[in-house]
């Protein structure tokens, strides 16, 4: 691990895709920071936000690594909104993915306000509404199929108790989904 993750630390746990989605949906969201100035980040779907308890985080991104599939995930349509973190997004409804968070928040253990609703975002904001509808229009993968091999840790940059320094965010671990 690059970086120990202490009790009280802010972190996320994420859900990775497979490639070649990971590299297409990483193209995709490295054109659009380009073009329209907004962040880049590594493609992933949240699974979970919190902060570190007393239960080492290593060993609850294992569990859920061991005890879930890859799963192939079918998209919504892409869909955009004014809040930081859901710009541009391609939302996901399937039932497994409320039983991952349910249990990576189980495994976690400490109390979060976080309101888990699974998407995989293409951009983040600031961005105009016309352009933020022009986007959604252009970039829509409704019914395409992605599948997600692996769940990993997120960080936000060194030093820092926030999320606002998104170029800056670290992944410390990673696993492979195992069944």
């Amino acid at each position: 691990m690059s970086a120990p993750v202490r009790p009280g630390d802010p972190m996320s746990f994420w859900l990775i895709p497979a490639e070649p989605w990971r590299s297409r949906l990483q193209a995709t969201i490295d054109r659009l920071g380009a073009r329209h100035g907004t962040p880049r980040f590594e493609a992933h779907v949240t699974m979970h936000v919190g902060v570190a308890g007393e239960t080492p985080v290593e060993s609850v991104v294992d569990a859920v690594a061991a005890e879930f599939p890859r799963l192939q995930l079918v998209c919504g349509p892409t869909a955009h909104g004014e809040a930081r973190f859901k710009t541009l997004f391609i939302p996901f409804d399937d039932p497994l993915l409320v039983r991952m968070h349910q249990r990576f928040r189980e495994l976690l253990g400490t109390p979060s306000d976080y309101h888990f609703a699974p998407h995989l975002s293409l951009a983040y904001g600031p961005l105009a509404d016309s352009v933020r509808t022009q986007l959604a229009v252009a970039e829509d993968r409704r019914g395409e199929s992605i599948v997600f091999d692996g769940v990993a840790i997120g960080l936000p940059a060194a030093g820092t108790t926030d999320w606002s320094q998104v170029e800056e965010w670290r992944v410390v671990e990673r696993r492979g989904l195992s069944r």
